[in-house]
């Protein structure tokens, strides 16, 4: 993914240069209004201090820039950690025919092939 979303990726870095967080996203190519956020990942022994969302942010600053006016991200709907973020950020599930409570979340079952259920969240840009 970074050889294809450098230019929307970044890494948090602790002063002595090691990395303790990194979020990868990119801009839809099939719908510009719509920025996808892949990947967001903090050293778990920096968590709760603001680097996730910071990440989350800046790329939210510059998608918004280019034109997209939501930011969307999947998770599986079993990791309370990953969807209590995206919910602290201001990201709702998208729900609709076809949606189900999954661990408690709605979620999509099978979205990404047999047994790969996903939570897909969204929110409108900017994050403010």
């Amino acid at each position: 993914w970074l050889r294809h979303a450098a230019s929307t990726s970044w890494l948090a870095e602790r002063p002595d240069g090691r990395v303790v967080g990194l979020a990868i996203g990119l801009r839809s190519q099939d719908h510009p209004d719509e920025a996808l956020l892949l990947v967001v990942a903090v050293d778990p022994g920096r968590r709760r201090a603001g680097i996730g969302a910071a990440l989350v942010r800046r790329l939210a600053e510059l998608v918004t820039a280019a034109g997209a006016s939501r930011l969307v991200a999947e998770t599986w709907p079993g990791n309370p950690a990953a969807v209590r973020f995206l919910e602290t950020l201001g990201f709702e599930a998208v729900d609709g025919p076809g949606a189900q409570r999954l661990y408690g979340t709605v979620a999509w079952p099978d979205h990404d092939g047999p047994g790969e259920d996903r939570a897909v969240f969204s929110r409108t840009l900017p994050l403010g």
